[in-house]
């Protein structure tokens, strides 16, 4: 187990950060330790009674693994009160009711969680690993054609039969305006977000596709204080769109404006600069394939496709 004096000195001044300010987005590259940064800042917080309750919203192997593994690799860390959100809802929920200093949930199971507790939302702190995921912008999703389909064919089951075809169609039509529209992993917590008094994000790439990306991420943190509060706004004051309003190019000098007005709440950090590595050593083992093996392989490296 480690002691808290093997902490780097980047991870004590990033998880000193994280105290201070009430959001921050970390851009940490690989190896940096941003988990046990993070789980250093969530002890502080706790001991000195600023928060009381702290979700971890991770992808599920991370949330599953990742997470656990290293509070249990720090002595400092150990000893936090924390629970894995994960498996079938009714474990979920019996997990969730004790309500530990610590929760960790995949990012699908978001919405779920956020519907169980309803109007007792009990987090004061959030903390997103790979926020990079809630990059998509809309608050509801659009129905499936499956959910679609289904209304159709309930609607017309329902009219009587000598109903004219013109009617029919204004029935379907006004049955599929009102087809349930779920919340995105965005709209989700964008509808608990008042009550969060402290939001962090984790991630390696934060604009994975583009600067058009990162609007949904920060606004989860502000709230639309720098970037905006609707992604429409961002959008047209930002870039510029083809003629057909498809694609969309960033504007000259507004990469370096949106970098200026996000600067104050971001810490980005490459692991070339940060990681204290020792150099790497190429080990080149040449394997002789059987041919069948070596067939499969070519046939591999041109499709991507590959039956055992």
């Amino acid at each position: 187990m480690r002691s808290r004096e093997q902490l780097r000195a980047s991870q004590v001044a990033v998880a000193q950060r994280i105290v201070n300010e009430p959001y921050l987005m970390l851009g940490m590259g690989m190896g940096l330790g941003k988990t046990g940064t993070a789980l250093t800042a969530f002890r502080d917080l706790l001991d000195t009674f600023q928060v009381c309750h702290i979700l971890v919203v991770a992808p599920l192997l991370v949330a599953e693994e990742t997470w656990p593994e290293e509070i249990e690799t720090w002595e400092h860390t150990c000893v936090l009160d924390y629970e894995v959100l994960t498996g079938p809802p009714d474990r979920r929920e019996q997990r969730a009711r004790r309500l530990p200093e610590l929760n960790i949930i995949n990012t699908e199971n978001v919405a779920w969680l956020i519907e169980f507790w309803g109007d007792n939302w009990p987090y004061d702190m959030v903390c997103i690993d790979e926020i990079s995921r809630f990059k998509n912008p809309s608050k509801k999703t659009k129905p499936t054609k499956v959910a679609i389909q289904k209304i159709v064919d309930e609607t017309l089951r329902s009219l009587p039969k000598d109903t004219l075809p013109a009617d029919a169609e204004l029935a379907v039509m006004k049955a599929t305006k009102k087809a349930k529209r779920n919340p995105t992993r965005f709209g989700s917590l964008c509808a608990v977000r008042k009550r969060i008094d402290r939001f962090i994000g984790l991630t390696g790439t934060m604009a994975p596709n583009g600067v058009l990306d990162i609007w949904s991420q920060f606004y989860l943190l502000d709230q639309g204080q720098r970037l905006g509060t609707t992604f429409n706004a961002f959008r047209t004051r930002w870039f510029e769109s083809d003629y057909m309003g498809f694609k969309y190019s960033i504007r000259q000098g507004a990469f370096e404006q949106i970098v200026e007005r996000i600067r104050d709440i971001t810490i980005s950090m490459k692991t070339e600069d940060y990681a204290d590595m020792p150099p790497v050593i190429h080990n080149i083992l040449k394997v002789k394939l059987p041919k069948k093996v070596m067939d499969q392989y070519r046939k591999f490296e041109k499709t991507l496709l590959l039956e055992e």
